[in-house]
């Protein structure tokens, strides 16, 4: 066997040491200015929204947005994200401070413009809002978003007719969306047109049955006189939402329109457990058990009302009303003074006040009150009787003072 070559043994093992040693990497290549603003704008636009998160991706927005190496599309976008997650965060003026620089950089953004208003309505800005809606809706008269946005926002000023000009608008271009025909309605509602409203609610009802929309018909039933169809839609309403006490209360208004004043109390009962600051429904409760003659019951419930709402002038002057039956008449002079003091132009417990005076002799006092309260209703016939009953026994009690204290002259 011949020898190997000296060479070719040195190249062997050579190679064989460079195959074992161990290879040092590659130091990683440093990141450009470019690579930066990059991942800072994909961490911006991806990432999580989470409380937590959406502080970081605002970080990287304003990292990829002042870098000036965005796109112009980039930058409209990040701007976009970052004013999405200001909203979200609550810092309202920089959202409205970005989507102010996106509809400038992009005029014909119309989803960026009715962003911007929604934020300007979210905060009360609602006239400030209008513009960008028109804004949105000279861009794309057939968006029914643009539309119903500005109805929303006449609604918040107070200009219900152009709202319902602007929801019947977005109703004709989308007329399967139920929300349009509930807002147009209640907006139907607060003009006094409960006809037209009715017709929305149901409506949309058809399109998507809903509590609140129950609810809503509801009352206006039940401000019709209607109320057994009230009853129906409250009962339907508390189905789907048995612990709302505000429908509770109000079909036990029902019940008590309707003299069924058991089942009033049920529903009262019912609606105090659920809310213990309901201070209506404690007074609505004291009525009911006031017309069932359980009077510790009602006064009971008048001073739970009273505690949660010192402010019901209401509630002062029913309790009033039960201590005048009850013969208790400084106390309900005392109910029927709170209760004016807290409705100053309301007759009604200057007319309460007045009979209580005169039913406990004071007839000079009830005069006065009585006088004041004919002023305040003067169509009410019944002040005006019992004002000249007032003056009569006045002039009786004067009659017979004048007799004791002639009888009472030394002769």
């Amino acid at each position: 066997m011949k020898p190997v070559p000296r060479i070719i043994a040195i190249l062997a093992v050579a190679i064989l040491t460079a195959c074992t040693s161990k290879v040092l990497p590659l130091p990683p290549p440093v990141p450009t200015a470019a690579m930066r603003d990059a991942a800072a704008l994909q961490a911006c636009l991806n990432g999580s929204r989470d409380a937590e998160g959406r502080a970081a991706m605002i970080t990287d927005c304003g990292t990829a947005i002042n870098s000036g190496n965005l796109s112009r599309s980039e930058r409209i976008e990040a701007l976009k994200q970052r004013a999405g997650l200001y909203e979200l965060d609550g810092q309202h003026e920089r959202a409205i401070s970005d989507y102010k620089h996106v509809v400038r950089d992009d005029p014909r953004d119309g989803i960026s413009l009715i962003a911007l208003g929604d934020v300007l309505r979210g905060i009360g800005q609602c006239a400030a809002a209008i513009p960008d809606y028109d804004r949105a809706v000279r861009l794309d008269p057939k968006y029914e978003r643009a539309v119903g946005a500005r109805a929303n926002a006449y609604v918040c000023v107070g200009n219900d007719q152009d709202a319902i000009a602007d929801y019947t608008r977005a109703i004709a271009l989308e007329p399967r969306n139920a929300e349009l025909y509930v807002e147009r309605g209640n907006a139907y509602a607060e003009t006094g047109d409960a006809d037209n409203a009715i017709t929305d609610f149901t409506a949309a009802i058809a399109l998507r049955p809903r509590a609140a929309t129950y609810l809503a018909r509801a009352r206006l039933y039940r401000s019709q006189g209607h109320g057994d169809l009230a009853m129906r839609d409250y009962d339907i309403a508390l189905q789907e939402q048995p612990k709302n006490s505000e429908a509770l209360y109000q079909r036990g208004g029902i019940h008590f329109d309707q003299q069924d004043y058991a089942a009033a109390i049920a529903d009262f009962d019912r609606a105090v457990k659920i809310n213990h600051r309901f201070a209506a429904a404690f007074d609505a409760r004291g009525n009911a058990h006031m017309r069932e003659s359980q009077n510790d019951k009602a006064l009971q419930d008048y001073s739970e009302a009273i505690a949660r709402d010192p402010h019901m002038a209401a509630a002062y002057e029913h309790r009033a009303r039960l201590y005048d039956q009850m013969g208790e008449y400084d106390q309900a002079i005392h109910d029927y003074s709170q209760a004016f003091s807290l409705k100053p132009g309301h007759a009604s417990a200057l007319i309460g006040r007045g009979k209580a005076y005169m039913s406990s002799g004071q007839y000079a006092a009830a005069i006065q009150d009585l006088t004041t309260a004919q002023q305040l209703a003067p169509s009410n016939a019944d002040v005006a009787a019992d004002l000249r009953q007032a003056k009569l026994e006045k002039s009786k009690q004067d009659k017979v003072r004048q007799i004791s204290v002639e009888a009472n002259i030394p002769k």
